[in-house]
């Protein structure tokens, strides 16, 4: 199927973090709720470009592609070859979701470093949803606890800053992105 069938009028999305944490497996499984996950997903190698069609209200089924909310999403890879291309496709998009492995204690200082050389030079007037992804691990921390580890209170206080705890194994937290991302179709300027 073409993209570009479906891109008119479509809100443009930026799925953005480091590598491996789980930006890939929750934006397919946004996709295809019910379909089986392949956790092993290979990682994206540079960015991929796809079409995510949601109901016109959130718990509603799909209808027609025709009848349904369209975003471009950009799933931009996170190794750190391909960081340097994320403000492109940033300044492309309306809406940008930072996604982080909540369960990698260790990597939310990269993160912190990578947003501010990579994401927020490219942020204007952008919503940011900020996603803890892999919540089903025992070392999970909550996206409100990792907030302050990755962003500063410049940001936080500059940006509307949303968070949700999600798990593409276990699909918590996808009616609320689903939910956040509908709320956010009216008044989209960037198509």
């Amino acid at each position: 199927m073409s993209i570009k069938r479906f891109t008119r009028g479509a809100t443009r999305i930026a799925f953005v973090g480091l590598d491996q944490a789980g930006k890939t497996c929750l934006l397919k499984r946004l996709m295809e709720p019910s379909k089986p996950l392949n956790l092993e997903e290979p990682p994206t190698l540079g960015h991929e470009t796809t079409v995510l069609f949601l109901p016109m209200s959130p718990g509603r089924a799909l209808e027609s592609q025709e009848s349904r909310h369209r975003f471009i999403v950009y799933d931009l890879g996170g190794q750190a070859k391909f960081r340097r291309q994320w403000a492109e496709k940033i300044k492309q998009a309306r809406l940008v979701i930072f996604v982080v492995d909540c369960s990698d204690h260790d990597r939310f200082k990269e993160a912190r470093m990578e947003f501010e050389r990579h994401v927020l030079p490219a942020l204007s007037s952008h919503v940011l949803l900020f996603v803890a992804t892999k919540q089903d691990l025992s070392n999970a921390m909550s996206a409100e606890e990792i907030l302050p580890h990755v962003l500063t209170d410049e940001v936080r206080n500059k940006f509307k800053i949303s968070t949700v705890d999600a798990s593409a194994k276990t699909g918590l937290g996808l009616d609320l992105i689903e939910t956040w991302l509908l709320a956010r179709m009216k008044g989209s300027s960037k198509q």
